[in-house]
């Protein structure tokens, strides 16, 4: 009932635009972000809801990973109601300009961690063959380092061949870049 509510109030919007043609209506929709975000959510949750009907297992597993995606935006969907509340409100714009101030910075940091996962896990494991889940463990080299899971220590601590000299070498220097420098530019930023 509540889906259908929002369905009925995001046509409403939709069809009593002050566009004349159906393609200005639909760019004007999509100018706000809660409309993308509305749209996104209602067709997440139908698709999860046909697939749950499927007597396919596997569709069932789609089905229940796609209802709680939809799920998770339903929530951040609840932020649009706090922006009328007068202590939330600027709270949530300061928090809008963050993430935007915030870009850079991620973008920095990925690159360091992939700099950093990649070369590191070459030199640990050598030639392996690639499968999806390779991405993922590269990744999480690189990520826990950051907070302190050195991980790569205990991999490398009984290698004293040139790789794990290099491994040892390039999580001082990824340490001390990622670690210190990125992490209080984060800081001194706000």
């Amino acid at each position: 009932m509540c889906l259908q509510s929002v369905e009925v109030t995001d046509y409403t919007t939709f069809f009593a635009s002050d566009a004349r043609t159906y393609s200005g209506k639909i760019r004007g929709y999509f100018s706000s972000i809660w409309n993308v975000v509305d749209t996104l959510a209602i067709t997440l949750f139908f698709i999860a809801f046909t697939l749950r009907l499927l007597p396919v297992e596997k569709c069932f597993c789609v089905a229940r990973i796609i209802f709680a995606l939809d799920l998770s935006i339903w929530y951040m969907r609840t932020l649009d109601i706090f922006f009328a509340v007068q202590k939330l409100g600027p709270k949530l714009v300061m928090i809008a300009e963050m993430i935007h101030d915030l870009k850079f910075f991620v973008f920095m940091l990925t690159v360091f961690m992939f700099s950093f996962g990649v070369s590191a896990y070459a030199l640990i494991h050598g030639v392996e063959p690639f499968s999806w889940h390779l991405p993922r463990k590269i990744f999480n080299i690189a990520y826990w380092e950051i907070f302190g899971e050195v991980t790569v220590l205990d991999m490398v601590e009984d290698s004293y061949g040139p790789a794990g000299y290099l491994t040892y070498f390039l999580l001082v220097c990824y340490m001390a870049v990622a670690a210190t420098l990125l992490v209080n530019l984060l800081i001194a930023m706000f």
